[in-house]
């Protein structure tokens, strides 16, 4: 027929096998196929799913047709404790047609996702109620009813009514169809008799050779080996059950052969003591979903009891879930309203707890309602759940770029991300905070760590998440047994209010025992902070300064080890008039006193190389330690300018050395001598003499008038042993002691050098 001519007109669709064909070129096989059964049976409003893989071989006798020969062996099967609708059986016929629309708490229900098991199939099946129906996308197997002997064409499945006469051999020629499903979860003679199988039994046989719709051949290996479907599913089983709307358990089981045990593989279920109050939670959670109104952020404990045969292990998590309406950014709030795009800003967090100290640090999976694959991860502590647009495949999530800047699915998710996402974020941590207590540690690696998250879409969440919680009380201090501060209200420990890190513990703890509110932050929560710019007020050696001066009893009872450390603190920003009444100056004598103004009080003498404290022998209570560290002596000497300290000089040992001898040796004028004791307590030590001497010598221009009356002239010794006779300094005094022979009535025991120092003195 020519193009000109008169003629019928319009596209075609393809053959359904065709159409199918492309669906699963979008969906990779894989454990993820299990997760979208999953969520229909959530969706439907399922407490409970079960998974079976079934390595039987049932029989081929009275068969609808023997093309289904093949499809009596193996098969994987699936399980939930709802019922088909009226609805969902038309749903389910319709590909592309879920009943998503008309109810936004159906994430799937069988859209695209459920096609997905025909990576598995070419011939699933489901029983449900008080049908079975039977899908044959390459329609092949039903064509023909040899019941009522009548030919079909093109006819893609066939559903029966539950009825006992469906297993009678004698009432139809196909009863041996229906034998797969008996003894599978509680289905069984009895359910066709009575019509109603009081659940939903989907059952995948497995594709034993390729066909037009896939030529993926799955054998037992492709389920249940190493990198099995189920294998890998059941990574997630637990984390399945963390944002579902009703699901509490998950099981896998396998039967190997017809008449083997159906043995329990793995199963995840929220235990019994958080079940019931976390169902009062979500059941007033999803009625205000459903209404479409503002649910604020709901959180709760939820316990998973993992059982793998005989070992059972129960994982602690704390969930928000969280569907904001009011708040919203413009652009937000317009597309939750927008009925083609069918998304709501509905977010969550979740968080593990290991046990009562600490929290388990995740790969921070991401969420849509179910686990997307360990591939999307965010960098974050916790797990994120967002009603994302996904990709075509359902396994990531759509970002905008250079070619989708129009993407509304796009724009949906980043505005999700850096709007809604983080006050559910934020409220997590408020609630560990204040609902369930946590300790300090397990708040703060609940806080993102910025370096960790390094894809630009997740880094969405900080800006909007840290000016929530930057308002609120999330920084924690010891302080009067310790409570929870906000950031104005707290002064922080930071790295860099210490020169010297060892004296760092010492300063906090003082502090804190002071009632200073001090928070110490783990590292990257404190890179968060500067990551911003957020002021904040640090631990100074002035705050310190004005704390131990409002607490100056502390310091009594205080080590002499953390004095030091104080002081070395206290002294790093040079503010040395504000050290007055700190009684942190430290003596020889082991004591410490305040500081005082210059010019206040008696003076505290600095030793130095020149004029050593040994000068002055008894005088501990006037010198500074001289047993400090180099850097504190340092420090204390820059400080002379200011305090009461103030380094030794020739005019300061002179004046003082009268004061520094024992009282009798200057009190009694009438004797010449005095008896020295260099070993007694009290009197100077064997080597002061000659140290005294030497020193005076290097002297030039002193006053030496001080010393007239002193005794300074060792007598009648050969050696500084025992006691010692000294010879009181006087001026006009006996020259003949200083001539050196035998016949003299004194003898001293000096060498040349200090004769002639002491002749100088007494010899007119």
């Amino acid at each position: 027929m020519s193009s000109s001519e008169d003629d019928d007109f319009g596209q075609k669709l393809p053959p359904l096998y065709l159409y199918l064909k492309r669906i699963l070129d979008k969906y990779p096989e894989g454990g993820q196929i299990l997760k979208e059964i999953i969520q229909n049976a959530d969706d439907a409003g399922a407490t409970e799913v079960k998974f079976l893989y079934d390595d039987s071989d049932y029989p081929v006798d009275n068969l609808w047709s023997d093309n289904l020969k093949k499809y009596h062996g193996p098969a994987l099967y699936a399980y939930n404790n709802t019922t088909f609708s009226d609805q969902d059986w038309l749903n389910i016929q319709r590909p592309e047609q879920s009943g998503k629309r008309e109810d936004p708490l159906k994430v799937g229900r069988f859209g695209l996702g459920f096609n997905s098991i025909y990576h598995i199939t070419d011939l699933p099946s489901v029983l449900s109620g008080n049908c079975l129906g039977i899908f044959d996308p390459l329609e092949n197997i039903f064509n023909y009813d040899p019941y009522k002997n009548k030919q079909y064409t093109n006819k893609p499945g066939k559903k029966w009514k539950l009825k006992g006469e469906l297993l009678a051999p004698n009432c139809t020629p196909y009863s041996g169809q229906f034998a797969p499903y008996l003894g599978v979860f509680e289905c069984n003679e009895s359910s066709f008799e009575r019509g109603y199988f009081g659940g939903t039994l989907f059952r995948f046989p497995l594709r034993k050779e390729p066909s037009k719709l896939s030529s993926n051949v799955i054998s037992k290996d492709r389920i249940m080996g190493k990198e099995g479907w189920i294998t890998t599913f059941q990574n997630d089983i637990d984390l399945t059950l963390l944002f579902l709307k009703n699901i509490e358990s998950i099981s896998v089981y396998e039967r190997k052969g017809r008449y083997g045990e159906v043995e329990l593989i793995q199963e995840a279920r929220i235990t019994e003591t958080t079940r019931h109050q976390m169902r009062g939670s979500k059941t007033t959670f999803l009625h205000q979903v459903k209404q479409n109104k503002e649910s604020g952020p709901m959180s709760m404990e939820m316990e998973i009891e993992v059982t793998e045969k005989t070992h059972k292990a129960v994982k602690r998590w704390i969930v928000v879930h969280q569907v904001k309406k009011s708040g919203l950014s413009t652009e937000l709030k317009k597309l939750s309203e927008d009925n083609d795009l069918g998304l709501m800003p509905w977010v969550g967090t979740a968080v593990e707890m290991v046990e009562a100290n600490t929290i388990h640090i995740s790969d921070g999976r991401i969420f849509c309602f179910l686990p997307l694959p360990p591939s999307q991860t965010t960098g974050l502590p916790v797990h994120i759940h967002g009603y994302f647009g996904l990709g075509d495949n359902r396994r990531s999530i759509k970002w905008p770029d250079a070619e989708s800047r129009n993407d509304k699915t796009a724009r949906w998710n980043q505005l999700l991300t850096c709007d809604a996402i983080p006050e559910a974020y934020a409220h997590l941590i408020m609630t560990a905070i204040t609902v369930f207590k946590w300790k300090p540690d397990c708040v703060y690696r609940a806080w993102p760590d910025i370096q960790k998250v390094t894809s630009v879409e997740w880094q969405q969440v900080f800006k909007k998440l840290f000016s929530l919680l930057l308002v609120k009380e999330v920084f924690y201090s010891k302080v009067s047994g310790g409570k929870w501060l906000k950031l104005g209200d707290a002064a922080f420990d930071h790295p860099t209010s210490f020169k010297n890190k060892d004296n760092q513990e010492a300063v906090v703890k003082t502090m804190l025992d002071c009632c200073a509110p001090v928070v110490t932050l783990p590292p990257h929560v404190m890179k968060c902070l500067e990551h911003f710019r957020v002021h904040i007020k640090k631990i100074t050696p002035h705050l310190v300064r004005l704390y131990l001066r409002k607490n100056t009893r502390k310091l009594e009872s205080m080590d002499r080890k953390t004095k030091l450390q104080l002081l070395a603190y206290i002294l790093e920003d040079g503010s040395y008039a504000e050290l007055k009444g700190l009684a942190l100056l430290p003596l020889a004598n082991g004591n410490f006193i305040p500081f005082s103004k210059k010019f206040q009080a008696s003076k505290i003498f600095i030793e130095t190389e020149e004029h050593k404290q040994s000068l002055l022998p008894n005088m501990d209570v006037v010198f500074l330690d001289p047993t400090l560290s180099h850097d504190l002596r340092l420090m204390l000497r820059e400080a002379c300018c200011a305090t009461q300290l103030t380094l030794l000089t020739p005019t300061h040992v002179l004046d003082n050395l009268s004061s520094a001898l024992p009282y009798n040796w200057t009190t009694s004028n009438a004797q010449n001598t005095v008896i020295w004791h260099p070993d007694k307590k009290g009197e100077p030590p064997i080597n002061w003499l000659g140290d005294f001497w030497s020193w005076f010598e290097r002297q030039h221009g002193v006053d030496t008038s001080t010393l007239e009356g002193l005794p300074l002239i060792p007598l009648d010794a050969d050696t500084y042993s025992g006691p010692i006779t000294l010879l009181k300094l006087k001026k006009n005094g006996p020259s003949a002691i200083f001539k050196k022979t035998s016949s003299w009535q004194y003898q001293a025991v000096l060498n040349d050098e200090i004769a002639s120092i002491i002749e100088i003195l007494v010899v007119t």
